[in-house]
């Protein structure tokens, strides 16, 4: 695995060079995050596919001013893609970046040979308890998405409790499944325990306005029905943050998808279960 650069922008990429006679799968990172997201995606994904994961602006290593909206982020990489000039792009992006993958499929659909949706939404919720422990401290924030759960009390009083509770009335899980070891998303949570808090708390807001099959006034809004390229939808089974009737709703919409589910895993899918998602995804792209 190679890091590399690109005006402001640091990528990891499978290779120096992408090959033109393969896809490019470029894969997008979620809200408060990095490219770390995706280290076993590039790194193993790289024999079947030229494989690149970039840092949004203001995350990971990249300085300057995040983006506020999911389309403004969607617009930077698209700019990206243009400027390597990838062969046979293929956008994957995970929750957040799932919705900017949706909005680059659904604004230019004859751009992308196909894409990949990986625990994301039409919508992307942001849990009230989220933006409370982020404004409390970061510190707490790394802590709840260790997974930490939380118990929500009437009517909005929460405290943390010691062991992880999922999916249980009136609890709020989040991001790990618990039978997840910690070492395999250490990487990830190392690496967004350094981000900004203000970016993170941008990242937070850009996703709760999300909302890609909601009507706009100037009649531009582009739906799930306008995308028509292949696409490949992963759906962890144990994800309390974007649960799996979040990609039922996807696979209706969308008229040429795919829908995988992948058992015992969170929300950081792509971390907690590496081989069942390089399977899924070298699949999508081997029937492409």
């Amino acid at each position: 695995m190679f890091d590399l650069k690109l005006n402001n922008i640091f990528y990891k990429a499978g290779s120096k060079q992408p090959d033109p006679e393969k896809p490019t799968l470029v894969f997008i990172h979620g809200a408060g995050v990095t490219s770390a997201l995706w280290d076993n995606q590039v790194d193993q994904l790289a024999g079947c596919a030229n494989t690149i994961a970039l840092d949004l602006p203001a995350h990971g290593n990249i300085t300057g001013e995040p983006e506020k909206t999911i389309s403004g982020y969607a617009g930077v990489v698209e700019d990206f893609i243009d400027a390597l000039e990838l062969p046979d792009p293929v956008p994957c992006g995970l929750s957040m970046g799932g919705g900017i993958v949706q909005t680059m499929l659904a604004q230019n659909p004859a751009k992308y040979r196909a894409g990949i949706l990986i625990n994301t939404g039409a919508k992307l919720r942001v849990h009230p308890i989220v933006f409370e422990t982020l404004k409390k401290s970061y510190s707490s924030y790394i802590v709840l998405l260790k997974n930490t759960a939380v118990y929500i009390k009437p009517p909005n009083k929460f405290e943390f409790l010691s062991k992880p509770i999922l999916g249980l009335s009136r609890r709020f899980g989040f991001e790990i499944c618990k039978s997840t070891p910690h070492e395999k998303v250490k990487s990830v949570l190392d690496a967004a325990a350094r981000e900004n808090p203000d970016t993170t708390w941008l990242d937070l807001e850009a996703c709760k306005a999300f909302d890609i099959e909601a009507d706009q006034p100037d009649k531009k809004q582009k739906h799930l029905a306008d995308i028509t390229a292949p696409v490949l939808i992963i759906s962890a089974l144990k994800d309390t943050v974007t649960p799996p009737k979040n990609h039922d709703f996807l696979a209706e919409k969308i008229p040429n998808s795919t829908l995988v589910h992948i058992k015992e895993a969170g929300h950081l899918l792509t971390a907690e279960k590496p081989i069942e998602t390089n399977i899924a995804i070298a699949e999508f792209l081997k029937n492409l």
